[in-house]
């Protein structure tokens, strides 16, 4: 097996004992030590372990994560505050923050881990194509999170997605696979809200021959299943309290016992957490162990429900009409200006899952190869917010007669598109402050008008408008 250099940058003696004491314990990796950030040396077949405490700039943390970005170099950040224990724990993008010295057995895992994918060819094999949908979802208005989601794929970290029901969580673990040295190993999914709290254990964790009534010979459970795969979690927020302290164990630990047996094995697999409601207030309601989050919220990411990505709306109907099997059997091919307007003012409860089953329902009942507003379901045109009104062209005026500027209380959009939709949406967001849509946008304000000229959209200072 192929030895590794971990590179520890710290001055803190505390932290050097810790992780050299690792090292001394394991054949994957030989330590070195940098006290200074100025005088790293990075290079490949490399593990970065940085300490951070509330005495170090946490700017000159990320600058060094930043350079590990740009080769392959894995790295993690290592937080064990001196004095103030009470300190906040930044965060650092993708990159995991493992505390000490209660999250050494995880750091032995890593070491492990990262040592034996170096022996197994060098580096993580290249990032797996996105499909098409799961591309569309994060359009360009989430381009940052999905360049965050392809670093952190091919990492060990566990992985934390909240999201409301029917958003996109499923795609986004699949693209998580996907896009890791995994791929080629088993994706198995525990429906922790789908089954009862004995079945769910024996789900989980397996179970041998007599351990309950009913057991009448020995099950695998998804732990040992997913082998060296990747394992989701979803719903996890609806686990029982009882199996929330036997899963934080086989987190921490990372080993497990089946039910009825006193035999632990190994959990080898990458874990991905999915949760349809934030797990911080369900640890403010007692439903959720405070331990159990902490150890899940590694590197966490939110999927926006679709009622606030109204320039989502547009691409992604029209790509799950693509995509669809009942529209390409019935020969639908475009869906009708007038619906797609409808279709952007309405809310989506159900977010990406009600949209596509719309686009389903709609194919099935549209008469041509134009999915109508009289295709769509009657909950949908009733529900939606007024869009806005598109202005016809104006005669001309007669020579020399000024021009009547648009009404402060409205806007026009002649030929907005998608890239307008998206512009609007952020600057509801922001009650129409321009230099806030701006930065969130990532341009400037002259750009940004610049874009809405282009585009044919006014937008007065007054109002914004609910969609287009």
């Amino acid at each position: 097996m192929t030895s590794i250099t971990t590179l520890l940058v710290t001055q803190n003696p505390s932290v050097i004992r810790d992780i050299q004491q690792l090292h001394d314990n394991t054949e994957f990796a030989r330590l070195e030590v940098c006290g200074r950030f100025e005088k790293v040396s990075l290079r490949g077949n490399t593990l970065l372990l940085v300490h951070s405490d509330p005495s170090v700039d946490p700017k000159r943390v990320r600058t060094l994560l930043e350079a590990a970005d740009r080769m392959p170099v894995t790295a993690a950040v290592l937080w064990r505050p001196a004095e103030d224990r009470g300190a906040r724990v930044p965060e650092f993008g993708p990159h995991p923050v493992y505390q000490l010295p209660g999250d050494l057995p995880t750091i032995r895992n890593l070491l492990a881990e990262t040592g034996g994918s170096q022996s197994q060819g060098g580096h993580a094999p290249s990032p797996g194509p996105i499909d098409p949908i799961t591309a569309t979802l994060l359009g360009s208005d989430m381009a940052d999170q999905l360049a965050r989601i392809r670093r952190v794929a091919s990492q060990t970290a566990t992985i934390l997605l909240t999201g409301e029901t029917g958003s996109g969580k499923s795609m986004m673990t699949k693209f998580i696979h996907a896009n890791s040295p995994r791929r080629d190993r088993p994706y198995l999914v525990v429906d922790c809200g789908a089954l009862s709290e004995h079945l769910i254990e024996s789900e989980i964790f397996g179970h041998v021959r007599g351990a309950f009534t009913g057991a009448e010979r020995e099950r695998q459970g998804k732990f040992a299943a997913s082998g060296e795969g990747t394992l989701v979690l979803d719903e996890i927020n609806s686990l029982p309290l009882p199996l929330q302290v036997k899963l934080l164990r086989a987190v921490e630990e990372r080993v497990f016992e089946p039910v009825g047996s006193n035999r632990s094995e190994p959990l080898r697999a990458r874990l991905v957490a999915a949760s349809n409601v934030p797990l911080e207030e369900a640890v403010r309601l007692g439903r959720f162990r405070a331990d159990l989050f902490y150890r899940l919220n590694v590197v966490a990411f939110h999927i926006p429900p679709l009622r606030d990505r109204p320039g989502a709306v547009i691409p992604l109907a029209r790509e799950l009409l693509r995509t669809s099997e009942t529209a390409a059997c019935q020969g639908v091919t475009a869906i009708a200006p007038a619906a797609l307007e409808v279709m952007v003012g309405y809310q989506w409860p159900g977010n990406v899952r009600e949209l596509r089953n719309v686009i389903e329902g709609a194919s099935a009942l549209a008469r041509g190869p134009v999915i109508q507003l009289a295709d769509l379901p009657e909950s949908i045109r009733g529900r939606s917010t007024p869009a806005v009104r598109r202005a016809e062209v104006p005669p001309s005026p007669p020579p020399g007669a000024a021009s009547a500027p648009p009404r402060p209380d409205e806007a026009v959009v002649v030929d907005g598109g998608d890239e307008a939709t998206r512009i609007l949406a952020v600057l509801r967001k922001h009650n129409n402050n321009r230099r806030r849509a701006a930065s969130e946008l990532g341009m400037s304000r002259p750009s940004l008008y610049k874009k809405l000229h282009k585009s044919g959209v006014f937008v007065p200072k007054q109002r914004v408008p609910t969609a287009i």
